[in-house]
């Protein structure tokens, strides 16, 4: 078995040599381009509301929100404006820190501001014993007192509010207030999906008017010209001369340009490639970019699931698997016997009754599923994402962790 490891190892590495790849990592969902295509006027929105950072520093602590849709470039945006920003700022000899942080991946206020400090200065500010509100005051007289700025991007900033209840919106808000008579040190880009953080009760229209004024930037859809744009400079960073053609790079256009998402025609990009690899094609064909959109679908994103606990994908799992496709809903007691039987297949102790609908709820927060209740029933439904793609993604995830992980019973 050895000898066969070492063999198909060999093998995946001679391939490389004769991959349609250059470097497939500008593919990556977190490659930085050298330009943004087709979002000028954002940038310079974003520049308008910040230059006082670099023109008079100290003066204000601006405030942005930027929302939109899955794949119109909310995250790259902001990594961009950022990034760059610094680097205007270091030839005008302002001390300028960027941190980013996914509210996705904190659990509340606490752990949200503890991420901050540690990012900024790890060995002065993460300082477990404080509070969220003590910690930030913290992180302001840091920067005061060594004469830096920050400039903080909080994405999914919807999503952390949704799941937690938490504003912490108004902290940096109640932070400048407090620190009124001192230099302003902190200012903040906020970035949401769509119109969600309109539905929140926190963060009514009339509220974000006031907390972002003119400073409330919305991506539109990519147009079908413009995913073929951005696709394009991808194509020609990630795979070797003459391996896609124009015909792959219109058909892709064409798939995602219904959805306008430049993540899933990338991801398409992405995979038709590896196709062609497993294939030891030497171009990238129309049939490939088929068998890649098979295996995706716009709705559905690895990095939707994978933060989830354990327990939250195997009940999403339970889920995916008792839906019948002649149905619409499952009883949440129909869930129970198909998580209840997840939980041996995996390994895992079962929570309770009451817990399990708790971690419904969550989930629902999420958009992952609905919920709603009809006489005595509790049903669950998955709104948007189709079952079977779902389970398999679902089931791909989890063999994925328990493989790497010591399996220990959560």
């Amino acid at each position: 078995m050895e000898g066969k490891v070492a063999e198909y190892i060999e093998v995946a590495i001679s391939r490389i040599k004769d991959s349609v790849f250059i470097d497939e990592s500008k593919l990556d969902f977190d490659y930085m381009p050298s330009r943004l295509p087709h979002r000028d006027a954002q940038l310079k929105r974003l520049a308008q509301a910040f230059h006082l950072l670099l023109d008079s520093p100290g003066r204000a602590s601006p405030k942005a929100l930027i929302f939109g849709g899955v794949g119109v470039g909310k995250t790259v945006l902001a990594k961009y404006f950022g990034e760059n920003l610094v680097k205007v700022a270091k030839s005008r000899e302002v001390n300028l820190v960027y941190v980013y942080l996914n509210c996705r991946t904190v659990e509340s206020r606490w752990s949200l501001v503890l991420n901050l400090a540690t990012k900024i200065n790890p060995r002065e500010l993460a300082v477990r014993g404080y509070g969220p509100s003590q910690m930030l005051r913290g992180i302001y007289d840091y920067l005061n007192d060594n004469d830096l700025y920050l400039l903080l991007a909080l994405d999914e900033i919807d999503f952390f509010i949704k799941k937690t209840g938490e504003n912490v919106i108004y902290d940096f808000t109640r932070l400048s207030e407090e620190l009124a008579n001192f230099p302003k040190r902190i200012a903040v880009i906020f970035v949401a999906r769509n119109h969600g953080i309109y539905e929140l009760p926190q963060l009514d229209p009339s509220t974000v008017s006031t907390l972002f004024g003119a400073n409330t930037i919305e991506l539109p859809p990519y147009q079908t010209s413009e995913l073929k744009n951005i696709l394009i400079q991808r194509a020609i960073e990630a795979f070797k001369p003459h391996t896609v053609s124009e015909e792959v790079i219109d058909f892709i256009a064409d798939m995602a340009g219904e959805q306008g998402d430049a993540r899933y025609a990338i991801e398409i990009l992405a995979f038709a490639g590896r196709y062609a690899d497993l294939e030891d094609a030497k171009r990238v064909t129309p049939e490939h970019v088929r068998k890649a959109r098979s295996k995706i679908h716009p709705r559905i994103r690895r990095d939707d699931l994978i933060p989830l606990s354990i327990q939250e994908k195997v009940i999403l799992l339970a889920v995916a698997r008792g839906l019948k496709p002649d149905e619409a809903y499952i009883d949440l007691k129909d869930v129970r016997k198909a998580y209840q039987i997840c939980c041996e297949e995996y390994d895992l102790t079962k929570i309770g009754f009451a817990q399990l609908q708790g971690v419904l709820t969550e989930l629902s927060k999420t958009g992952l599923i609905n919920m709603k209740h009809l006489e005595s029933k509790l049903l669950v439904s998955l709104p948007e994402i189709p079952v079977e793609i779902l389970r398999r993604e679902l089931e791909n995830i989890i063999r994925d962790e328990r493989n790497s992980k010591p399996q220990n019973k959560k």
